[in-house]
């Protein structure tokens, strides 16, 4: 124990902090369960609001700290990669935190297993080559099919590409020319 504390002092000083917010959450879900209301609805509402939270309070800096630490990736980071509805935030993520290495790891992990990297934005695929790669080929591919007549979209999907920084500028130029 610290210098002169009981240890039950040392017990308070470590629970002053904690909140207990995953436990609120279910217990709240077992009242509005045990209330009637639709489970499926409340587990619903929960992730949605469990995702606002997440790309609300990310910490790119703290991310990436404990990426560096830990000298791998996160355990839990797989299963979020495989289900969908949460690579979705991963997406979102790469979007507002394109140099974050954890969600740059997350995106090229995303785009070598096939999962879906196509779905990134702008601003994830300028910041991995691979996803660039997919997205600008899927891009040409649409403006240049034969048996459709070429649309403002699909040359608005080359220009918003192309134009997102430097790099993703020289290579469509090198590409096209």
């Amino acid at each position: 124990s610290r210098a002169g504390e009981k240890p039950e002092d040392l017990m308070d000083h470590l629970g002053d902090g904690y909140q207990g917010y995953a436990q609120m959450a279910n217990l709240l879900c077992e009242w509005h369960a045990m209330l009637g209301d639709d489970e499926k609805a409340l587990e619903r509402e929960v992730r949605g609001y469990l995702k606002a939270v997440i790309l609300r309070d990310f910490s790119p800096t703290v991310a990436d700290s404990v990426f560096e630490k830990a000298g791998r990736p996160p355990q839990w980071l797989d299963k979020m990669m495989a289900e969908p509805e949460w690579r979705d935030v991963i997406y979102e993520l790469s979007e507002m935190h394109p140099a974050c290495n954890l969600v740059q790891y997350a995106m090229a992990e995303i785009s070598q297993k096939g999962l879906e990297a196509d779905k990134a934005g702008p601003e994830a695929a300028a910041a991995n080559l691979t996803i660039f790669r997919t997205m600008f080929k899927e891009a040409m591919v649409a403006l240049c099919d034969p048996s459709k007549e070429p649309s403002p979209d699909d040359l608005e999907d080359i220009k918003r590409l192309a134009c997102h920084n430097e790099h993703a500028y020289v290579y469509t130029l090198a590409v096209l020319g």
